[in-house]
């Protein structure tokens, strides 16, 4: 989920209703057993990472689109 949909360590979390720290420990994990397999490089890195915030740009315009009561948005984070 992290990897394949760009979702955050907390929305992966609260759908799984587990820890986020265990989320964030698998992710670390996952991305050291990637790094060492396939070297990545870290300007891939560095992409991977605009791409992730790219969509979590989209997202929030998408929110404040849809948004008329801005006190929700501050619950939503």
């Amino acid at each position: 989920m992290y990897f394949e949909k760009g979702f955050s360590a907390i929305k992966i979390a609260t759908e799984l209703e587990v820890n986020r720290n265990t989320i964030n420990q698998d992710v670390k994990f996952l991305r050291s057993d990637i790094t060492q397999k396939d070297q990545i490089r870290p300007a891939i890195w560095v992409l991977e990472q605009k791409e992730h915030l790219e969509q979590q740009k989209d997202r929030l315009l998408e929110l404040l689109e849809t948004t008329k009561d801005f006190e929700e948005i501050n619950r939503t984070f």
